[in-house]
C-alpha cells in the first residue's frame, strides 16, 4: 500500500472515529399524554393512561410501575368475559414492540391507582416511575383530568 492510500485510510479511519454517534439505540422510549382519571373526587383508586413509543431497534417491556401517591399501581388490561368488562393485572408487564406504540386507553390497557394516599385535584400532577426491561426507569408526570 502506497503512502498516498495509506493516508486516506487514515483520514477515513480518523472521520469515522471522530464522527458523532448517530446509530439509533437498540431501546428508545418516549411517554406522551399521560393522564389519571378518578370515577369521583373521594375515590381511592384512579385508571392512568399514556402512549409509550419504542424509537428502538429492539423490542421492551413495561414491567412495573411505582409512585408515592397510591399503595401501589398496577399494570392492567380490559377484558370480555361473557359480555362482562373485567380487569386482569398483566403478569410479566406489557410488551412494546421496536418501532411500535402502545396505547393505554379507557376500555383497555391502564395503569391502576390502587389506595390513593390523598386526594388527586384536577389539574395536578400524579409523580410515577416506570420500570421497563430495557429501557430502564423513566419519570413521568400523569395530569389529572376529569372523568
Amino acid at each position: 500500500m502506497g503512502a498516498d492510500m495509506r493516508a486516506r485510510a487514515a483520514a477515513v479511519l480518523l472521520a469515522i472515529l471522530l464522527a458523532p454517534a448517530t446509530a439509533a439505540k437498540p431501546v428508545a422510549v418516549q411517554i406522551s399524554q399521560p393522564v389519571v382519571r378518578l370515577a369521583h373526587p373521594a375515590a381511592k383508586t384512579g385508571a392512568g393512561f399514556m402512549v409509550i413509543t419504542n424509537s428502538g431497534l429492539r423490542a421492551d417491556r413495561l414491567l412495573a410501575v411505582e409512585t408515592q401517591a397510591a399503595t401501589r399501581a398496577d399494570l392492567h388490561g380490559t377484558i370480555s368475559d361473557g359480555g362482562v368488562m373485567r380487569m386482569r393485572a398483566q403478569a410479566g408487564g406489557v410488551a412494546v414492540p421496536a418501532g411500535g406504540r402502545v396505547a393505554f386507553t379507557p376500555g383497555g390497557l391502564h395503569v391502576m391507582f390502587i389506595g390513593l394516599k390523598g386526594p388527586f385535584p384536577v389539574g395536578s400532577t400524579v409523580s410515577a416511575r416506570l420500570r421497563f426491561a430495557g429501557a430502564g426507569t423513566v419519570d413521568v408526570r400523569f395530569r389529572v383530568v376529569p372523568p
